[in-house]
Formats: C-alpha cells, structure tokens, sequence
C-alpha cells in the first residue's frame, strides 16, 4: 500500500512538473511580456528584403541556464525562407537548432534574438514559430508564434473608400479616439499594436462610420500602430505614441 501510493506521489509531482511554467520569459523590445504560444503579426510587402522580429527572452529563474533557441517552419510560402540569429550568431534557412546556447545568469536579458523573413517578392502569409528551451531540459521551455504576411504595394485598392483619423490626442495618456469610414458591404475592425506587430486591442465596427475609442491607461510608454482593418486586410495604419 504504501508503495502504491509513494508511486502515486510521484507520478503526480512528475506529471505537476510537465505542466509547470517555464522561467524563461519572451517579450518585446519595451519589456512587455509575451505570453507563452502568442502570435506575432509581421506585415510587409512582397519587395521587402528582409521583415524582422526583435524578441527578449529572459532567465527568472534564480539559477544559471543555457538556452538554445530553434525554429519551426510551420507553413511556408514557396520561395521564401526563414531565418533567425541568437547568441552572436546568424543562421541560414536550412539550421532549424542554434548550435551553441547562451549561458544566462539569474535576471539575465538576452536582448539580441531576431526572426527573419526574406518574401523574395512573394504574396501570402509564412508562419513560424520560435522556441526556447533550456539546453540541460529541453521540454523546460517557452514559444512564440511569429505571422509574416506580405501583401501588394496595391493592397488600399481592397480598401478604396476606407478612411482612418489621425490619432487624437497624440501623444496620449489615457483615451484615444479615431474616427472611421468604411466601403459599403465590407466588414471591419480597428486594432492596436506594438512596434513587433503584436496585437494589444481590437474593436469590431458595427457600423460605415463613426468614432472608435481605446483605453491605452494600461499600455507602456513608447510607440505604437492603429490599424483600420477592412474585409481582414491592412487598410489604414496611423501612428501613437503613449506617454504617462
């Protein structure tokens, strides 16, 4: 019986463990944290040479660890290709697992990881994803989803008729507004980003036109992007900037 049950206290400590948080930690380049398997949203057009994710990655553990970071091509339009560098080190499409790992001291912010995309003036919509794992254990680790999505130069011709606002006030503390237009028949959204393309808000439209208000209270200080979405596209993109 006792055996039994001490097997049982184990496999449940094991299986508590299998599940635990990892102390490696993502986020942007403002220090605003990104939760473990987020997306990021990239968007660029197919001319673009290169279209880039900057990511942290932080140690809270209270002990050294070495972590290597690796790719995972999860959908790739032909002809294009993924690439990413950590460490020091840039690495080609066809290196999936960095070869060496950065030895990060408790605390340590490892501010150097990018997540390349070359479109190679192809359309459509690449996803990766990014991983960091502790080289000692490699299923102690934390994912980001990364979306490259490239449209034509001429992409406003699905949104003609489409109109956003400037940012009002600009800088902004606490509330910003915009007003909006949209083509008849279409659907549409406005949605906040990060200057990585990570989405913070979004407001459904119910209607052609009016006034879409955000809190930002709750947003860090530097820059961001409102974007009109129109039918699931880019349509408008006007700059913000928040300061408290």
């Amino acid at each position: 019986m006792k055996r039994t049950l001490l097997a049982f206290c184990f496999l449940l400590m094991v299986t508590l463990w299998g599940y635990a948080q990892s102390g490696i930690t993502i986020s942007d380049t403002l220090g605003n944290p990104i939760p473990d398997k987020g997306t990021l949203v990239l968007n660029g057009t197919p001319d673009a040479s290169d279209i880039v994710a900057y990511l942290w990655v932080k140690n809270t553990y209270s002990r050294t660890i070495s972590v290597k970071a690796k790719k995972v091509e999860k959908s790739l339009v032909p002809g294009t290709a993924v690439n990413f560098c950590w460490n020091g080190k840039c690495y080609p499409p066809t290196t999936f697992v960095s070869m060496d790992a950065a030895t990060m001291a408790p605390g340590f912010v490892a501010k150097d990881f990018t997540g390349h995309y070359a479109p190679s003036l192809q359309k459509g919509q690449t996803k990766a994803q990014y991983v960091f794992f502790d080289q000692s254990n490699p299923n102690d680790s934390v994912s980001i989803n990364v979306d490259y999505n490239t449209f034509p130069a001429g992409v406003e011709e699905l949104a003609k008729g489409a109109t956003l606002s400037g940012v009002y006030p600009n800088p902004a503390n606490n509330v910003v507004s915009m007003s909006y237009t949209l083509p008849s028949g279409s659907d549409g959204s406005v949605i906040i980003r990060n200057i990585l393309g990570l989405e913070l808000k979004r407001e459904t439209l119910e209607s052609t036109s009016g006034r879409v208000v955000f809190n930002v209270a709750d947003l860090s200080e530097g820059i961001y992007f409102s974007t009109l979405l129109v039918n699931g596209g880019s349509a408008v993109t006007r700059k913000l900037i928040v300061r408290h």
